[in-house]
């Protein structure tokens, strides 16, 4: 964990997407990030995901901060080991159940659903895999923990490495990859006709059987891997 002063070090690079002014809290010049946390989330959002731009919503915590907004007392945004955000690509943001879905596949223990494009991860090494509720009567946030993210929202998911096969009607992570590789789509994780008319006009391109379907074969011309 690193300590910096945002007067001092706001500016300074943590990774090629992150300065230290990205984690800062409101009211204190205290700012503290994990290497970690960093790295986690390069590897999710940019690397995997491809999105070209991410909206920070919360960084570090001081312990007043926190209070003020009815925070856990053991919060890991106090330790600088977890981000509250939303991503996108080409302006559009990506759905937070997808992106929640990206961090659960790239072994992210701490997973958060907060809104239809916000979610929260952190470093914590132990699974804990939620949905935030609305606030109890004292003002405190509340918390619906599940098992997992691909479950919960009814998406295609993956058997081990292998990626799943998708036809029309499907929806999830694996969706949204499939249009993000296609590149001639608004990505919103669901397989509608304008998808499927998609991948019928990219087999055909490229001398596959064109069904509309996506199988091993046109996963593997598209170079996406799980």
């Amino acid at each position: 964990m690193a300590t910096y002063s945002l007067k001092a070090d706001g500016n300074k690079k943590l990774s090629t997407h992150f300065t230290v002014k990205d984690f800062a809290c409101p009211g204190t010049d205290k700012v503290m990030v994990t290497t970690e946390l960093v790295n986690m989330v390069e590897k999710v959002v940019f690397s995997y995901l491809g999105a070209d731009k991410i909206t920070i919503n919360d960084g570090y915590r001081s312990p007043e901060y926190n209070k003020k907004i009815g925070g856990s007392t053991t919060s890991q945004h106090l330790t600088g080991n977890a981000l509250d955000f939303s991503c996108q690509k080409n302006g559009k943001k990506f759905p937070a159940s997808m992106v929640c879905e990206a961090a659960q596949v790239n072994g992210v223990k701490g997973i958060e659903w907060i809104s239809s494009t916000a979610l929260h991860l952190d470093t914590r090494t132990s699974k804990w895999f939620s949905l935030q509720g609305a606030p109890d009567k004292n003002g405190n946030r509340t918390y619906k923990t599940i098992n997992d993210f691909f479950d919960f929202f009814s998406h295609v998911k993956a058997a081990g490495s292998s990626l799943p096969t998708l036809m029309q009607k499907d929806s999830g992570l694996y969706v949204l990859r499939l249009q993000l590789a296609l590149g001639s789509l608004d990505a919103d994780g669901e397989f509608g006709p304008k998808t499927k008319t998609a991948v019928m006009d990219y087999q055909k391109s490229k001398g596959l059987v064109v069904d509309g379907i996506v199988g091993k074969n046109t996963w593997a011309s598209l170079k996406v891997t799980n």
